[in-house]
């Protein structure tokens, strides 16, 4: 199940957690910094701050995400189409990750469709860059969406995305994990359609325990 955030995870200054965080949060402050006078950011206006929330990640904005926050920006509300963080993962700048993770985001928040996590997305899109942020900071390896409970590296075989699998098994996924249906990680590769996902499974000596 998705791992519950104990309060006080981010706030502990000796907490290794926190610095790694703080260190990427005040990257994003140096580069923001470092842009000359033609880097602008638009205070907060009179729209609804996830609206603006929104149009900041798109713009891969994150000085203006810091501004938005500070206005009263809550990081874990779900929009309309389910969680911000899932938009951000979609925009590949894991920067942004760091900076609403910073203001207090639950990584492992699951959206409002089908319960994913950030990391259950950026297993379907094959980023590894973010997958390694993500990890990072904190990312929960194991938890699984609200349909069939499966887990990022699932996801990563499900949709054809070899080199992000590795990637997971190498930071400690459990290839071994079967979801509610009784189908494991071999099982998703094989429904999933990607040759290349299968040959990978046999390749680590996985073998079907679905019926079907």
């Amino acid at each position: 199940m998705i791992r519950q955030i104990a309060p006080g995870t981010y706030g502990g200054p000796g907490d290794m957690r926190t610095k790694r965080l703080l260190v990427l949060f005040g990257l994003v402050l140096v580069a923001a910094a470092c842009g000359g006078s033609d880097a602008v950011t638009a205070p907060p206006d009179d729209r609804p701050l996830e609206d603006q929330f929104v149009e900041a990640i798109r713009a891969n904005d994150g000085t203006r995400i810091e501004a938005l926050v500070d206005a009263g920006l809550d990081v874990n509300a779900n929009l309309s189409f389910g969680s911000a963080i899932n938009l951000i993962a979609a925009t590949g700048n894991y920067e942004l990750v760091a900076v609403v993770v910073a203001a207090g985001f639950d990584l492992d928040a699951q959206n409002s469709g089908a319960g994913r996590t950030v990391l259950h997305a950026a297993a379907e899109s094959g980023d590894l860059e973010l997958i390694s942020a993500l990890v990072e900071v904190g990312a929960n390896l194991e938890g699984v969406d609200d349909t069939q409970q499966n887990t990022p590296v699932q996801y990563a075989f499900y949709f054809g995305q070899v080199e992000a699998a590795k990637l997971l098994i190498s930071l400690g996924a459990d290839i071994n994990y079967v979801d509610i249906t009784g189908r494991n990680t071999a099982d998703m590769a094989i429904k999933g359609g990607f040759p290349e996902s299968v040959a990978f499974a046999e390749e680590l000596g996985l073998a079907s325990t679905s019926d079907e």
